[in-house]
């Protein structure tokens, strides 16, 4: 009897938490939703036929049927192979920060527009401007224009740090073109790399959340804006209870300096990383995995000047842990420029402390060239061959041009390489340039397999080659055991 009893109260309990927590939604609702407006966007594009706009704009929910409608002739002007300019329509979310009336959104919503309309909750509409955009972080500040001295109802950033795993969201948005429509679920991660930019650190929650969402607010049940919805992922297009947003943390700064600029400078130490395999990390003398492992630094860049080096291993940045080679971009990029650094790394085993001051990042000066194109001649097996599976090469002018690579660059070029063999499962690629073995220059083919074989006749366990690909130095630890 008492256990029934003790799992009636345990019940209603419950029932009671999840009925205040609605409650909670349900009177916040009011306080946030003024300030959450829909965007709508047109841009102009090149079409066969006609040139005329489509039935239904992009993110409608009847979206898929405009094929349909041309394929069988029912939109006019849908023949003809000639190219010509259309309008084309999309849809998203931002909300308002300020009762000027600046609105935050993902930059691919407004993207390429030639006109911005925002409808308020009321369902006024205004023209918006583009204040400023960052594409690496999918952010951007827009402006109602002509908006004759109006005090528009707005909502603050809170702090994304404080928020926990579990916690409660809602979240506003414009799915689909319908208008405001909201949704609420709890945080279900956090620091979630997508692997869409250098500054993934995604918020991820079970509220519903699809297209013509994006750049909409994440709120907390204080009302304050958490996170911006950014990216969902879906097998079928629509919610599936994976959704993704920017943290507030990340966001609000950026934001801020737009706002106050127009444009975004980050933080930057001129240097070029990777992960630390445990292949990697035992030929360095390290006990661990974690880290950012430097493999080649800007001889001008803030990194070079301190006194890092290639093949340091970056363990710490300001006392907080660099737990990859991804978190180590995040922690500089909200670094301020200017301001010292203090980067604990390990170098031959030893732990080193070097403060660096942080510059500017330099946008200009860091496009990836081009892949290189052409084939390589095929080698003879050998010794390298049978034991870690490639073959090498002597470079000469023609290959570094057809690999793209600097004419002053000392080393060999895989020219074949075995699927499957211990080279090829470590990384490693047909046209890779091998410049070091085991902290030994490797300028040609004579000095190359002499450095090799040294290395295979004391039976170490793993051998570490420093590679030239697409002109950016990576180090790959291959396992020998």
């Amino acid at each position: 009897m008492k256990k029934i009893a003790l799992l009636v109260i345990s019940l209603f309990f419950s029932y009671n938490s999840y009925a205040v927590t609605a409650t909670n939604i349900a009177d916040l609702v009011p306080e946030i939703i003024p300030a959450v407006v829909n965007i709508s966007t047109t841009q102009k594009i090149m079409t066969k036929g006609g040139g005329v706009n489509p039935m239904f704009p992009q993110g409608s929910p009847f979206e898929e049927f405009n094929e349909f409608f041309e394929r069988f002739g029912m939109v006019p002007g849908w023949e003809g192979d000639e190219e010509n300019p259309r309008n084309a329509m999309s849809l998203g979310t931002g909300f308002i920060v300020d009762g000027e009336g600046y609105i935050v959104t993902n930059f691919h919503v407004i993207q390429n527009s030639e006109e911005i309309t925002v409808t308020l909750n009321d369902n006024t509409k205004y023209q918006a401007e583009i204040i400023g955009s960052d594409n690496k972080t999918d952010l951007a500040l827009l402006k109602i224009k002509d908006n004759k001295g109006k005090k528009f109802p707005s909502v603050k950033f809170g702090d994304s740090d404080k928020s926990r795993i579990g916690d409660w969201v809602v979240t506003i948005g414009n799915p689909f073109g319908l208008g405001n429509t909201v949704t609420s679920g709890i945080i279900s991660a956090r620091g979630r790399d997508l692997h869409a930019g250098n500054y993934d650190d995604f918020i991820q929650t079970d509220a519903a959340i699809n297209k013509g969402n994006s750049g909409g607010p994440m709120f907390n049940l204080d009302g304050e804006v958490i996170g911006i919805n950014t990216a969902i992922y879906s097998p079928t297009g629509g919610s599936v209870g994976i959704g993704f947003a920017i943290p507030s943390k990340m966001a609000e700064p950026i934001i801020q300096q737009i706002k106050d600029t127009g444009s975004v400078k980050r933080g930057w130490l001129g240097i070029v990383i990777q992960p630390v395999t445990k292949e990697i990390a035992e030929s360095l003398k390290y006990e661990g995995e974690d880290g950012a492992l430097v493999v080649e630094l800007d001889p001008k860049g803030p990194a070079s000047k301190a006194g890092i080096k290639e093949k340091d291993i970056i363990v710490k940045f300001n006392n907080a842990l660099v737990t990859s080679n991804r978190s180590l971009p995040r922690m500089v990029v909200q670094t301020p420029i200017g301001s010292k650094a203090e980067v604990e790394l390990i170098r031959d085993g030893k732990h080193k402390t070097i403060s660096v001051k942080v510059e500017e990042y330099p946008e200009a000066d860091n496009e990836l060239k081009e892949s290189y194109k052409g084939s390589m001649p095929k080698e003879k097996q050998s010794k390298v061959m049978n034991t870690f599976g490639f073959a090498v090469s002597d470079l000469n002018k023609d290959i570094k041009n057809q690999l793209g690579i600097n004419e002053n660059v000392k080393g060999v070029f895989i020219s074949n390489i075995k699927r499957g063999s211990l080279a090829h499962r470590s990384g490693m690629m047909r046209g890779d340039v091998i410049v070091e073995v085991n902290q030994e220059a490797t300028p040609d083919s004579n000095s190359f397999y002499k450095v090799l074989d040294n290395a295979l006749s004391k039976k170490a366990s793993s051998t570490l080659f420093v590679i030239l690909r697409k002109n950016q130095k990576i180090m790959i630890g291959v396992g020998l055991r």
